[in-house]
Formats: structure tokens, sequence, C-alpha cells
């Protein structure tokens, strides 16, 4: 089953996630902020994470931070990223930064099963 780490520090969102994704037919890992995330990935478990789905703004790492220490390392070449935010994040910079595909908050999660495939090739 494809696995996608979904990371936001808002529990309304995770909670939405943990209903959406699977029914989707993905399997979620769930982290509150950069740091968690990164731990995750470097851990053994995280070496079979598909897609990262990450917030922007969170706190101790936040989502920027988080995607320049993953293209920072050799480890996740071609993990896909895919960045969200209801904030003031410049798309371009979370672009030139690594990041696959931007989306702002809110977002209607009927866009997601387009998305997610385009970066997991699932159609």
């Amino acid at each position: 089953m494809t696995k996608i780490l979904f990371v936001d520090d808002d529990s309304l969102l995770i909670k939405l996630a943990g209903i959406v994704f699977p029914k989707l037919g993905y399997e979620l890992i769930t982290k509150e902020n950069g740091q968690e995330a990164w731990d995750y990935l470097t851990s053994a478990e995280g070496e079979s994470i598909d897609l990262l789905f990450t917030d922007h703004q969170m706190p101790i790492m936040n989502g920027l931070k988080l995607t320049r220490k993953i293209r920072e390392s050799n480890d996740f070449n071609g993990l896909p990223i895919i960045m969200a935010s209801g904030g003031t994040t410049n798309r371009s910079e979370a672009l030139t930064m690594g990041v696959n595909e931007f989306i702002e908050k809110p977002y209607n999660v009927r866009i997601l099963p387009e998305i997610l495939n385009q970066y997991l090739n699932l159609d």
C-alpha cells in the first residue's frame, strides 16, 4: 500500500486526513511538526514513505526547513513533497526549495486524488 507522511500541527486537519487519505487507498502516517517528520523519515520505518504532504507553518521545524533537509540528503532522492499553506508563504520560494506542489489552505479535498496520483504515478 502507498504510504503518505502527513505533517501538520493542526489536530483537526490531522483528524480529517486520517479519514480522507485511507478512503483514497493510502496508508497514512501523521506527525505534528517537521522535526517529528524528519526523525521518522530517518528511522528504519521512514524508508517506506512514498510521498510527503506537509504544512508550511509549524512549531519546532517548519515545512521549508524540513524540505531543505530532505533535499540536502541523498537518502530521499525523488521523494515527492506537497506543501500546503494558509499563510503568506511564497509559492516560488517553496518550489525553489524543492517542493513539487504547493497548494493554498483551505483546500478542497476533492483535488487530492488528482494531485496525489500525479506524483505517485497511480492512475
